[in-house]
């Protein structure tokens, strides 16, 4: 299962640019901090009222995966809060792995 990103509407996030990571997991990209920021939305919300529809990502808010970089950028590896254009401004992400393992190769 790959990463999903939505807005707090249901809306899906296109991240931008896409697949910029080197690190792959089963053979999937990893998703990067760095490929959310001013990323696109896709939301299904109708401005009205107090609520307005989502059409980018403002910014990360908390990325747990801080730990692991690639090229500086935060490896979003269990999940991630942040803010989006619209109202109400929640972002979610699901990375779809939450385990890295690692393999020694002796030469």
């Amino acid at each position: 299962m790959g990463s999903t990103v939505s807005c707090g509407h249901g809306g899906t996030v296109v991240p931008s640019p896409p697949d910029t990571a080197k690190l792959s997991i089963a053979g999937r990209k990893v998703l990067l901090a760095a490929d959310l920021t001013a990323a696109t939305v896709t939301c299904p919300a109708v401005t009205a009222g107090q609520v307005v529809q989502c059409t980018k990502v403002s910014s990360v808010v908390d990325a747990p995966g801080a730990k692991l970089t690639v090229g500086g950028n935060p490896v979003i590896r269990d999940s991630l809060t942040g803010m989006t254009s619209g109202a109400p401004p929640l972002l979610t992400a699901r990375a779809g792995q939450s385990k890295l393992s690692s393999v020694s190769v002796r030469t």
